[in-house]
């Protein structure tokens, strides 16, 4: 037995970067909806997203901004999503992130023959590749060094019974338990582009969720290793 799946996404100005991809894979993997929260873009975003299949949510002008408050931000996205669906499972994507493994990998990741009861269910983590560029032949190169080749994120959560509220940074309501399954994976596209390396490392200067180790190795010379086995 299996769990229902609705994918989360929030958004902001997405339209010329992995956003088609991304719910592609979303849709590979089966999901029954992708619930697209969107921080008022001023690009295509919204449409591009529609037009993939996925239901569409824009900011209301009085609600607080990602940028303004990440957390009550990231809450309002989520309860409007629950007001359309009622899955077994919710799954937190970014735009910029694949999701690799498909159908397969996650029927296994959201199985739920080991739960007797809705309540026993667990939060899952998933192994995130740090995708820093590509070969000229397409292949992926992901990042290796210090700790960029163990970074796992709590992704899948149970779709009902979580209260909607978020710590100052994560894609998922807090969960207590956690129970990690490497059957599906996700890779991030975050940082292949220079200028959005840029984009992060100075967002991310000083800020109190990030150490200034991790911050500045976002722009030390990187180890990489070619992952055939991605098929991004």
């Amino acid at each position: 037995m299996t769990g229902s799946v609705v994918a989360h996404i929030v958004t902001r100005n997405e339209a010329d970067r992995y956003l088609h991809r991304c719910i592609q894979t979303l849709w590979d993997a089966e999901v029954i909806g992708v619930a697209v929260y969107d921080d008022r873009s001023t690009d295509d975003t919204t449409k591009i997203a529609a037009e993939l299949g996925a239901d569409v949510a824009v900011r209301p002008v009085d609600a607080p901004s990602f940028a303004d408050d990440e957390r009550a931000f990231r809450a309002d996205g989520w309860r409007w999503m629950l007001q359309r669906w009622t899955p077994d499972w919710v799954l937190a994507i970014d735009a910029d992130e694949l999701l690799i493994g498909g159908a397969g990998g996650l029927r296994a990741a959201t199985a739920t023959v080991d739960y007797p009861t809705i309540d026993d269910r667990v939060a899952k983590e998933l192994r995130i590749h740090e995708v820093w560029g590509f070969t000229p032949d397409g292949r992926p190169q992901v990042r290796v060094d210090g700790g960029w080749g163990t970074i796992t994120g709590i992704r899948l959560v149970p779709g009902a019974g979580i209260d909607p509220t978020f710590p100052p940074r994560g894609s998922v309501p807090g969960q207590a338990r956690v129970a990690a399954t490497m059957d599906v994976s996700i890779a991030h596209l975050g940082y292949v582009r220079p200028e959005d390396r840029k984009t992060k490392y100075d967002r991310y200067r000083g800020h109190a969720s990030h150490s200034a180790r991790h911050v500045e190795s976002i722009i030390t010379e990187p180890r990489l290793v070619i992952r055939d086995d991605l098929r991004l």
